[in-house]
């Protein structure tokens, strides 16, 4: 019997990837019960990876991203060929970077939730109810 296809269920922006590198607790509770259900993925985008990866503070943040993408469950979105254009254009559109408009995209795409510690970047392309805020520092 063929394994059905996962969707992506939430997706992470670069501020959501680092506070699960930071080892808060919040992100890695999502990633737990995503990793449950056995038709969900988290989203990673891998421009909000490459970001997080390049701002990573030391060799214990830099493990845990690595970590990360390894998790059951978690899927890294390319930013490729096919999808470039759109990217861009989403950057432009709401005035954000491209590791953020790459999340902004995966989410829309996918109508998934999105998570992130900065909500006031991605509300012009991601509907409020469906952005899921996670404190900056770890509770």
């Amino acid at each position: 019997m063929t394994e059905p296809t996962r969707q992506i269920r939430v997706v992470l922006d670069r501020s959501a990837i680092e506070s699960y590198a930071l080892g808060h607790a919040h992100v890695r509770d999502v990633l737990v019960a995503i990793g449950d259900e056995k038709a969900a993925n988290v989203g990673i985008p891998a421009a909000a990876l490459a970001e997080a990866y390049g701002r990573a503070p030391d060799e214990v943040t830099v493990a845990r991203l690595g970590i990360l993408t390894s998790l059951p469950g978690v899927a890294v979105v390319d930013l490729d060929g096919e999808n470039a254009a759109d990217v861009g254009n989403v950057a432009t559109l709401i005035h954000v970077d491209l590791p953020q408009a790459h999340a902004v995209w995966t989410a829309f795409q996918h109508c998934a939730f999105f998570l992130t510690a900065e909500p006031e970047m991605s509300v012009r392309m991601v509907p409020i109810g469906r952005i899921i805020e996670i404190p900056a520092e770890d509770a």
